[in-house]
């Protein structure tokens, strides 16, 4: 130990004499009153359980609320969720169209669908559709 922490320890030691002095001197005169120490000791004592069950009870306030909460908030949302309902309703009716056209032939029984179309040659205006069905949806006239 150095110098320093002597002398450290020392007033320590001095400080702690000095309090316990002041404390039987107090006790002596009878100005030191233990009762009403001992009063607030017991009082401080029950602080955080108070403080506790004060902060339980805004939790359960809160949780009391969360019932009402999401009610207000699905009504709120109400219109909006029928919305978008609709358009699933929807886009299930075009998904549903889409199956349905492309797991049938389009030119079934039509007579049309079988009849192939000779190639031309490969070059500006050839023809290269496989079938009239083919060349009809190109030309637009389908």
């Amino acid at each position: 130990m150095g110098e320093d922490d002597c002398i450290t320890c020392a007033i320590s030691a001095a400080t702690d004499r000095i309090i316990a002095y002041r404390l039987v001197r107090l006790l002596e005169q009878g100005d030191l009153n233990l009762d009403r120490v001992t009063e607030k000791l017991l009082k401080a004592r029950g602080v955080s359980a108070r403080a506790n069950a004060s902060l339980e009870a805004e939790a359960d306030r809160l949780l009391a609320r969360e019932d009402a909460f999401e009610k207000r908030k699905i009504e709120a949302f109400a219109p909006h969720h029928a919305l978008l309902d609709a358009r699933h309703r929807e886009m299930d009716q075009v998904e549903d169209a889409l199956k349905i056209v492309g797991n049938h032939d389009p030119l079934d029984g039509s007579g049309d669908a079988g009849e192939v179309v000779e190639k031309g040659a490969p070059g500006p205006g050839a023809n290269t559709y496989r079938s009239l069905a083919e060349a009809q949806i190109a030309a637009g006239k389908v």
